[in-house]
């Protein structure tokens, strides 16, 4: 638990990265293998990953970063994009309990309704109540 501790209260974050220096692809594999068999809660927490090697696309998103040198300087970057909650509880959340419970309704319905109870803005009939 120390070891976490220390981890926890002295980390840092790179601002810079050497240019020169090229991540091995079996080292990325890795990294993308690990993060893809990482739990997911049933896999409710759709989440896409997108592989950014350097690349003149990539120096295209730059302005979005904020011009921060340790998007551009990287010789990979990983961006994560995941569903928005209302689309998590419309859609995800509804789609999964089918999976999971498949002809036991009653587990089925009593799991939507706690994420019903959980997000209520977000069932609500009123399409306003998303604003």
């Amino acid at each position: 638990m120390k070891y976490i501790e220390k981890i926890m209260t002295q980390r840092m974050s790179p601002r810079r990265f050497d240019e020169n220096h090229e991540i091995k692809p079996e080292d990325m594999d890795s990294i993308i293998e690990a993060m893809r068999m990482s739990p997911a809660a049933y896999g409710l927490f759709n989440t896409r990953l997108i592989r950014m090697p350097r690349s003149e696309f990539r120096d295209s998103l730059t302005p979005l970063f904020f011009n921060q040198p340790n998007f551009y300087q990287a010789s990979e970057y990983l961006l994560f994009v995941v569903d928005k909650v209302e689309k998590l509880v419309s859609e995800t959340i509804v789609k999964s309990a089918a999976d999971m419970f498949g002809a036991d309704l009653t587990k089925r319905d009593n799991y939507i309704l706690s994420f019903q109870q959980r997000f209520p803005t977000y069932f609500a009939s009123d399409s306003s109540a998303n604003d």
